[in-house]
């Protein structure tokens, strides 16, 4: 599969979004809920999800921009009206149509009160923690989390499984004492508190792919990935439930993901999109710096995110190197659905200009979320965007800075692409000895062929190995055509 390259830097994709934000309308929570009638704190966590991409990942001239205009939107949170909202209390008036109850009859499960609470309280925590990872103040914010942990004891045991994770996630983040009662031992670490509840997920329940892809009220394909997107942490934490689940999961997305792009050609809908993006952040989260070792008694390494920006770790590799044409295939297929004006979804020109805020930008920020994690990999960013310059790759793709296109030195160059082609001719020896299906006499003329030392040179490997974008100039650099002696002059 060829990869449809942008023709721009991830930053510039990162900045048309943003901007995109910015014009779709009035975010500020209080309105929408009051207002508009939306669940205004899940429309402000998107919100400061799409922009934390931004802050973190985009060029310093995006993240200039985009924490200017994060620092302007979490003012509402300075106030009481924001806050007050979720704990029902103060400035908080119930809407006309909630009935006047006792405080036993409104945390009751069917009450109003109860619901409202439930779509709220873990959207509020986890703006909190968005709020903090930029780097923010939150010392009002704090104060009233703590004030709400009485009402949490009861509260978080009756949640779903995945709302339970997320709130183990969350509080740990944010360093505050978990309130749930349910969690018999205090002193359990976080990794074994997610470990005990994970027990009852759809990964260790190993559902098949005729139980994700049954209809229901809430699509079942979001179980894997956020029982996957809580366990990592985003791509923040390395995988740390057992090998077992992450075999599992990973083979179990790879599935999602066939079957939402066959539906998609098919019979797309408005969510397409998302179910898609979703799924290929879910595999991106999946890195683990040594797939050999246990996942619980470790050693692990700090994650996608982290390592990635960690020019002393290894660069990060996919979980398979074989998944890498899925992965294109997919990824061509969300940028399909990239709009010019840098939003992430084709069907909402003709839908109600309130869909851009109740539905686009849910999409939105979930799919570039999903390009910004697939991109930590090499491999994935260096076949769709151009690369940063200057100090900003220094700072967003350290390990950037040390492939063998981006060396000066025409020798250099060429020893470091050998050894790369070389280690991927190895991953395909192994994975023809070890998981193909073929008869073996096949794998022997197989294994023959990419044993041939010209097997370097082969126009499909050599594709496979460095992606279109660059093959090109690592075929310069094979043959020795270059025209001089920087590695500027090849395939050019």
């Amino acid at each position: 599969v060829e990869p449809a390259h942008t023709g721009m830097t991830y930053s510039e994709m990162l900045f048309t979004a943003g901007k995109w934000s910015t014009s779709i309308g009035n975010l500020d929570p209080n309105y929408l809920t009051n207002v508009e009638k939306m669940k205004g704190i899940k429309h402000f966590v998107e919100y400061l999800s799409l922009l934390e991409e931004l802050v973190h990942l985009g060029n310093s001239t995006v993240r200039e921009w985009a924490l200017a205009k994060v620092e302007e939107a979490v003012e509402v949170t300075k106030e009481p009206e924001y806050h007050d909202e979720v704990s029902q209390s103060g400035t908080w008036k119930a809407p006309k149509h909630f009935p006047d109850l006792s405080p036993a009859d409104r945390i009751k499960w069917e009450s109003p009160y109860e619901k409202k609470f439930r779509q709220e309280s873990v959207s509020y925590l986890r703006a909190a923690m968005k709020i903090e990872r930029m780097g923010l103040d939150s010392t009002y914010y704090r104060q009233r989390i703590e004030q709400l942990q009485e009402k949490m004891k009861g509260h978080i045991p009756r949640r779903g499984l995945i709302q339970k994770l997320a709130y183990i996630l969350l509080y740990d983040l944010l360093n505050m004492p978990h309130p749930n009662p349910e969690l018999k031992n205090p002193a359990l670490s976080v990794d074994d508190q997610m470990r005990n509840v994970f027990k009852r997920s759809s990964i260790a329940a190993r559902r098949d792919l005729e139980w994700f892809a049954t209809p229901a009220e809430t699509e079942r394909l979001y179980w894997l990935t956020h029982e996957v997107f809580e366990v990592t942490n985003l791509g923040r934490r390395e995988w740390y439930t057992g090998n077992d689940h992450w075999e599992y999961a990973l083979e179990m997305t790879r599935q999602i993901m066939r079957w939402k792009m066959e539906e998609m050609r098919e019979r797309e809908h408005i969510l397409s999109v998302d179910h898609l993006c979703e799924m290929v952040m879910t595999y991106a989260m999946f890195y683990r710096q040594d797939p050999e070792a246990d996942s619980i008694t470790g050693p692990r390494g700090q994650g996608l995110v982290p390592d990635s920006m960690n020019a002393s770790a290894p660069m990060p590799t996919l979980p398979d190197p074989n998944d890498v044409d899925l992965l294109f295939e997919a990824i061509n297929m969300i940028l399909e659905r990239r709009n010019e004006d840098g939003s992430f979804g084709t069907m909402f020109k003709n839908r109600s200009p309130r869909n851009k805020v109740n539905m686009q930008l849910h999409v939105t920020s979930v799919c570039l979320r999903g390009m910004s994690l697939i991109s930590r990999y090499p491999v994935i960013h260096s076949a769709y965007f151009n690369p940063e310059t200057g100090d900003d790759v220094k700072h967003i793709y350290p390990h950037m800075t040390t492939q063998w296109y981006t060396q000066d030195d025409v020798e250099k160059a060429r020893e470091m692409l050998v050894e790369e082609v070389s280690d991927h001719v190895l991953r395909r020896i192994a994975w023809v000895t070890d998981e193909s299906k073929a008869p073996h006499a096949a794998k022997v003329r197989r294994i023959a062929t990419l044993s041939d030392p010209s097997a370097i040179k082969d126009e499909h490997i050599l594709k496979q190995a460095v992606g279109p974008s660059h093959y090109a100039r690592a075929r310069a650099l094979m043959d020795r055509t270059c025209s001089g002696a920087t590695v500027d002059s090849c395939g050019v």
